[in-house]
């Protein structure tokens, strides 16, 4: 995970990679591995600022879309 700092707060971010193949299968699963990952780090906890999703267009060489996940934290 990476984690990315931003005027509104802190987020661990998660991309996934062609996720609009089986949308309602990839995102959700993708949102739960990232909320696992968050609640059981030692350096993070949930934060409790805006959720996010950014989609990015095309820049595999396929042209495929993938999606960014941030998730907000706090720092311990």
């Amino acid at each position: 995970m990476t984690i990315w700092e931003f005027a509104g707060g802190l987020y661990a971010v998660l991309t996934l990679y062609d996720p609009f193949v089986d949308p309602f299968g990839r995102i959700p699963a993708g949102w739960k591995v990232l909320h696992e990952w968050v609640i059981g780090s030692r350096e993070c906890r949930s934060g409790e600022h805006q959720w996010l999703e950014e989609i990015v267009r095309g820049i595999a060489e396929d042209g495929r879309d993938d999606l960014k996940l941030y998730h907000p934290i706090q720092m311990e």
